[in-house]
């Protein structure tokens, strides 16, 4: 094989196969199955967490965030090794957002772009590095209530001197945000001159100050108008006083930092090459723990090792997006343009206007964007006009590109570089390092031994699959020799690009694609290792609509030369000297000798065909299109419009300046009144006259009358008419294709039934099944195979209505069905976070690792923080990770997608997700697919070749849900091929099942945004399982269940009619979600129906040690643990070990105790019980004796203090004395515990009484034991056992002659305000402090505003106060 060298210095990535060789000594690293293999840590369909509690986790995440920011965040500029610091510096921060950043705190979700505080900032993790940070501009940011963008520069005196102090470095942030709803905007307030300007297609201002005016795309501003006319700028560009801000703080500060704190590109070519600026670190959205990482890239603890993963284009008015994306108002007024993406009727009245054209599409109308970049996305557009300059076939003078009629080498490659320099600020994959490394690559392989060579000379064969017939080779390897040559320690990112050969007006393809990637462990100066990167055949080839399976459409490989590029990032410079050995480049080089086919899926084996284009004769297109064909087709075609022509132009390499993409014109927008009412007719498919209310409920009668679908004359109106299956669809079924087994419980009406949606339980009465009839329970399905019978047999146990109920209600849940014992279950949304449990950084920083080992622990620790952070709940859905592409630096969620590669993308999240659900948390990847943009996306049509849909859009997907195994997915709410995704039978069951061989369940995105463009009836049809119900917005299945004709019935011409389609196609849908969800921590590891049953423990005495168990371990399997939890008091002197589940101790308190105790089961199961326990009091008064409350002065008292523990029967010694109070004048303790005496003075005496009682016992081997308040032992063997026990005694002494002055049992207030019962004091005030809770009584000393609590510890007396306080005013007797 012919080693060719460099001209670009690249990375590749792809830890498929991570094959290390460290200095010398080689091992093979992981690929994605190994990574899925070893994240899984269940066990016969059991989960556990890896963490204690919810607290562990959380740190855990906080740790792996600030290492992703360490590996993620990207050093764009870095003049004459400015960085790193020493950590020792002064320095000032500046920035209005630096105090409180986009996606820095864990409150930071998906509809908020950042939080009202981060929980950290730029200054406090720059504090915590050693940095001295400028407090006094700390304290000015913190008052500064400006908004993102927004700087004020008016610095006070104080502030400006402190600079002088804080003067070694200046930190600046620049922030951006966008979120769901809301992409970054293309038309900002601000303007600048076009004299001041050289952008090619800002919007200019008119002179009314509006919008419009004929700018023409060809051409800058200054060309097209007057220097001084106004152009509005877009929001990725630097504001005004963003721009005042640097220019002040350059002019005072030796060296100048800038932090950009977004997930969009920033046009920021100027502070590339501003000398003043000496750094650009690029830090996306930091997550919580992020801003650590950055500043351990500061001080050099780390060297920065991420890579772009966007293209960071120098005007992004000239990328081929611009004039395709968002609500076009960027556009507006120039070459025709319509500055819109509204579609309009042949009469120009926009769709969803009211009137007429409500019949065909609702209140909402249409809207759409044409793809016309074609595959050229990003930085295969800029890296192919790049090389096709170079090569002679475009020239590029005075900053103008033009095609030429024949090659012409002569100066290209200047020309090129020139082109470059002007278009390019940072290519996509680059980030600088503080150290250097070379790449020197030992051969192409096809195995990972790395043993059979590929060699140079290739024959078709050896790639060629058809069905049944897998290729020789589907993967190649390609191992990489990383060197570091530098003086600092550091890793680096392998990406691997591929140049394919290309023929002018032949197959489509960009002049390098990223095929894989592989990042290296940290190498010390001059220390080598070898990494292996593996990489699909199938990711090297290209999509050929034109080529023939039987069917059109598979990939092919061209015949001609391929050439392996091992880069550092995308670009691949035609200066490089591809010879040398010392730079981050390399290459392999084979030939293959003809065409080969790939006419089968890589990874599922099945066959490929086209599904989303339209062949030239096919009659469901243009003005023959009848109301109910499908039309598949994804290019807007001239024959849809209706004007006839104008369809749309996709950017082609043979002519990329005649074929650059422009703003579509209002002719653009306008379709025939055939198309559109086709496209309303699959938005309002249903087989019923069924209809809801206001509130979303059913209702028999929906208004509807039937549409006949044979007829060709009947008027059609989308809302009101309902329709019957024909035999041509592809989804029909007859009786002949239900299997013979199937059946359905009829089961029994249930008017009170209810069920879990979105949180939330709602009254739903339905038919439910009974569980005396459905001996197959859920959890016996766990690890069932799709296809075996028991799964017939589990589903005809249920009602069709349980069936229909599965589907409606996935509102971030899924319904329980008591009969089988299926609990309900809840779901949680956003990318970067769960229900504000932590922040991560965000997405496009995960990416920037290029680490999916670092990727797929993220998913681990997310999967834990799932099942730990509310136990109590059923958490078994992550509405994650985001897999759409980064198509314009203006998408408003480019921080919940991870890249402009779909590749790159797939691969990072499929490593999320197989950490995820490695956990039993149910992934469902989002929104599948061409969800890449926020304006108008409710009802988008997303035009695009095929082509590119395999090689841009859908690729990062079909990784998620082969590669990474995603139980579920999410699909957006765009169109492809005029039909909305969720109706799509192309796309959900022929892309996804038949071609992919994904079995996961496809949810809605939130119903609120399809309700007018889909029906449930036709969402399963089409193979879109269950409906994201956001209340109120819902529409339920067609359908009942007919036992005697054993199928469903619907509605049909003129009545009921038998429906097996109905009945198929919603049981396959209840059948793929409750499939998906069987093997998962839904089923709560086989205890979701587990009761614990707590119980009267056996009775204790108080000073006795005691010893009971709660434990749980007989309900459990051999492999799970549970730890127990106390909610409520046990008594004194009692302890609860979680472990063992074990209560003991020596109880100090007598009374009667209940209290609950919780089980976390296998770490985040949650089970409870009630438990009551008795303890006796150890001593009392001898019940014969005299009343303690009833002595008088003069009359003799006598009474004992008794025990059946503490008595000289079992125990040596029992001796009493008094430990606190005083006892009545004239009476005395002796310490048999006797109470004797006159009392000679009237009054209440509270004494606290002490026990001792001792006991000796043998001991073994004369070692000194102790327990409790044990004496030690002797040489003999023996030990005295001490037991204490306070016992506490009230005495009410009367007055010679009186009675006691209260009633027995009854509480009422003494003179010091306090509640008395039976004479004695509670200690319980009758009145607050400030006398607020009551009024005074008759005597001034208080109220009945405080209750009465705590007084069942007096000795012998209980009393319950039930309804209320009774309040009873003492009063003074007098002599």
């Amino acid at each position: 094989m012919a080693k060719q060298k460099k001209t670009a210095k690249k990375i590749g990535s792809l830890i498929a196969l991570s094959m290390v060789l460290a200095v010398g000594a080689t091992s093979l690293g992981t690929s994605l199955n190994a990574l899925a293999a070893a994240a899984s840590q269940s066990y016969a369909g059991k989960y556990y967490t890896d963490y204690d509690s919810l607290k562990d986790a959380k740190k855990a995440a906080e740790e792996l965030t600030r290492e992703l920011a360490q590996e993620g965040d990207v050093l764009l500029k870095n003049k004459d090794n400015a960085l790193p610091l020493s950590g020792k510096e002064w320095v000032s921060v500046f920035g209005v957002t630096s105090d409180n950043l986009i996606g820095a705190s864990d409150s930071s979700g998906a509809f908020s772009g950042s939080s009202s505080s981060s929980d950290t900032t730029v200054a406090a993790a720059l504090e915590s590095a050693g940095f001295k940070v400028n407090p006094t501009l700390k304290n000015y940011y913190a008052n500064d209530t400006s908004e993102l963008g927004h700087e004020d520069t008016t610095f006070n005196g104080q502030v400006r001197n402190s600079f002088s102090l804080y003067k070694d470095v200046a930190f600046i942030v620049l922030s951006r945000e966008g979120g769901e709803g809301s992409d970054a905007s293309r038309v900002t307030s601000e303007t600048v001159k076009a004299s001041e300007d050289n952008h090619k297609a800002l919007l200019k201002k008119t002179e009314s100050g509006g919008q419009g005016g004929d700018q023409g795309q060809g051409e800058g501003p200054v060309a097209a108008a007057a220097a001084e006319e106004e152009y509005y700028k877009h929001s990725l560009m630097l504001t005004d006083s963003e721009e005042e801000l640097i220019k002040q703080v350059k002019s005072q500060f030796e060296k100048v930092v800038v932090i950009t704190n977004t997930s969009n590109p920033m046009e920021i070519a100027d502070l590339k090459n501003d000398d003043e600026i000496d750094g650009i670190i690029h830090i996306g959205r930091p997550g919580v723990g992020g801003l650590d990482g950055l500043a351990d890239i500061l001080i050099g603890k780390v060297s920065p090792s991420g890579g772009l993963v966007d293209e960071w284009m120098t005007d992004f008015t000239a990328d081929p997006t611009w004039y395709n994306f968002g609500n076009n108002n960027q556009t507006a007024g120039y070459n025709d343009a319509a500055g819109s993406t509204a579609y309009k009727h042949a009469d120009g009245t926009k769709t969803g206007t009211a009137g007429t054209s409500t019949a065909y599409e609702g209140s909402e109308g249409y809207y759409g964007v044409d793809y016309e970049e074609g595959i050229y996305l990003g930085y295969k557009y800029y890296e192919t006009v790049y090389t096709e300059i170079a090569l002679g076939n475009l020239t590029y003078t005075d900053g103008n590109l033009a095609e030429v009629a024949e090659k012409n080498t002569a100066g290209a490659i200047e020309q090129a570089t020139a082109w470059w320099n002007d278009n390019v600020t940072y290519q996509y994959g680059y980030g600088l390092s503080y150290t250097t490394f070379s790449f020197n690559a030992k051969g192409l392989f096809t195995d990972k031994a790395c043993k059979s060579a590929l060699g140079a000379e290739v024959a078709p064969s050896k790639f060629n699959s058809s069905k049944g017939n897998k290729a020789e080779a589907d993967k190649l390897y390609v191992p990489v020799e990383v060197t570091n040559t530098g003086n600092f320690e550091g890793k680096k990112t392998v990406q691997v690009y591929v140049t394919a050969p290309y023929s002018k007006n032949g197959l489509e393809k960009s002049a390098v694609t990223l095929v894989g990637f592989a990042k290296t462990d940290t190498l010390k100066p001059g220390k080598s290792q070898t990494v292996v990167v593996e990489f699909n055949v199938q990711d090297m080839a290209s999509w050929d609509s034109n080529a023939d399976n039987g069917t059109k459409g598979h990939y092919v490989l061209d015949s001609g030369e391929y050439i392996v590029r091992l880069m550092e990032d995308s670009h691949y410079d035609y200066t490089t000297d591809v010879e040398s050995t010392a730079d981050a480049y390399d290459e392999e080089r084979f030939t293959l000798s003809a065409k080969a086919d790939l006419k089968i899926d890589d990874f599922s084996g099945n066959e490929l065909k086209d599904l989303f284009t339209t062949d030239e004769n096919d009659v469901s297109k243009g003005s023959a299109v009848k109301v109910d064909d499908l039309n598949y087709g994804n290019v807007r075609t001239a024959d849809m419009m209706a004007d006839g022509t104008s369809g749309m132009t996709v950017l082609s390499r043979a002519k990329l300046v005649s074929t650059f993409p422009k703003a579509p014109t209002t002719k653009d927008l306008t379709f025939k009144e055939s198309v559109l009412a086709n496209w309303a007719f699959w938005d309002n498919y249903t087989v019923s006259n069924k209809g809801v209310d206001s509130n979303g409920n059913p209702t028999a009668d929906g208004g509807k009358t039937f549409y006949d679908r044979t007829s060709t004359t009947a008027k059609y109106d989308a809302q009101k008419n309902y329709v019957s299956d024909k035999t041509t669809d592809p989804w029909y079924k007859s009786k002949s294709d239900i299997p013979a087994n199937w059946t359905q419980a009829t089961g029994t009406y249930d008017a009170n039934h209810k069920v879990q949606n979105n949180r939330t339980e709602l009254l739903f009465p339905m038919y439910v099944s009974s569980a005396a009839q459905s001996p197959i329970k859920f959890k016996d399905m766990n690890g069932v195979a799709y296809n075996d019978k028991k799964w017939d047999d589990f589903l005809n146990q249920l009602t069709y209505d349980e069936l229909c109920s599965v589907v409606e209600f996935g509102g971030y849940s899924t319904v329980d069905i008591a009969s089988v014992g299926k609990i309900k279950t809840e779901d949680s949304d956003g990318p970067n976070n769960w229900d504000s449990s932590h922040c991560w950084c965000s997405e496009d920083i995960i990416a920037s690792t290029f680490n999916v080992e670092l990727a797929e622990k993220q998913g681990r620790i997310m999967g834990n923080i799932g099942l730990l952070k509310d136990p109590t709940s059923t958490q078994t859905g992550w509405y994650a990770p985001g897999a759409d592409i980064h198509r314009s630096p203006f998408s408003g969620r480019n921080n919940e997608y991870y890249s402009q590669d779909s590749l790159h993308s797939g691969y990072m999240a499929a490593a999320v997700i197989n950490g995820v659900q490695s956990k039993g948390v149910v992934c469902y990847v989002k929104h599948c697919f061409m969800n890449d943009q926020e304006s108008n996306r409710g009802n988008l049509f997303t035009w695009a070749t095929e082509q590119s849909m395999r090689e841009t859009y859908t690729k990062s997907f079909q990784m998620a849900l082969q590669e990474g195994g995603s139980k579920g997915a999410m699909v957006g709410y765009g169109r492809i091929g005029g039909l909305s995704n969720t109706n799509n039978y192309n796309l959900n069951t022929e892309l996804y099942q038949n071609q992919w061989g994904t079995q996961a369940c496809f949810v809605t995105d939130g119903y609120i945004g399809w309700k007018v463009r889909t029906d449930p009836d036709m969402m399963v049809r089409a193979g879109n399982v269950f409906e994201l119900y956001t209340t109120p917005f819902v529409e339920y299945l067609s359908g009942e269940w007919n036992a005697e004709k054993k199928t469903v019935m619907v509605d049909g011409k003129t009545g009921q009619i038998e429906s097996y389609t109905q009945w198929y196609c919603v049981r396959m849908a209840a059948k793929s979600i409750l499939y998906n969800h069987a093997d998962t921590v839904g089923q709560r590891n086989g205890y979701s129906e587990l009761t614990v049953q707590g119980t009267a423990l056996t009775a204790g005495m108080q000073g006795v040690k005691y010893e009971a168990s709660v434990a749980i371990d007989s309900l459990l399997d051999k492999d799970s643990t549970a730890k127990a939890s106390v909610t409520g008091k046990l008594p004194a002197g009692l302890e609860l070990d979680s472990l063992t589940g074990e209560i003991s101790g020596t109880p100090t308190e007598a009374g009667d105790f209940t209290f609950s105790v919780s089980y976390i089961i296998d770490g985040f199961i949650t089970k409870t019980a009630q438990y009551s326990l008795k303890i006796d009091s150890a001593l009392a008064l001898d019940a014969d004796g005299d009343k303690v409350n009833e002595m008088k002065v003069g009359q003799e008292f006598m009474n004992r203090i008794v025990s059946t523990e503490f008595n000289t029967t079992n125990y040596k010694t029992v001796e009493y004395a008094v430990k606190d109070g005083k006892l009545p004048a004239g009476v005395t303790l002796e310490k048999d515990g006797t109470l004797k005496g006159t009392p000679t003075e009237a009054g209440t005496y509270t004494v606290v009484v002490e026990m001792t009682a001792t006991k000796t016992s043998s001991g073994g081997g004369g070692k000194m034991t102790t327990f409790g308040d044990f004496g030690g032992g002797n040489k003999g063997g023996s030990t005295t056992q001490t037991t204490k026990v306070d016992y506490t005694i009230t005495f009410v002494v009367a007055g010679d002659g009186q009675t006691p002055a209260w009633t027995e049992n009854v509480p009422y207030i003494g003179e010091n305000g306090n509640w008395f019962v039976n004479g004695v004091d509670t200690g319980k005030p009758s009145q607050g402090a400030a006398g607020t809770n009551g009024t005074d009584g008759k005597d001034g000393k208080g109220g009945c505003g405080s209750t009465v609590t705590g007084v069942a510890g007096i000795v012998g007396m209980t009393f319950v106060l039930a309804a209320g306080t009774i309040c009873l005013l003492k009063k003074r007797k007098e002599d």
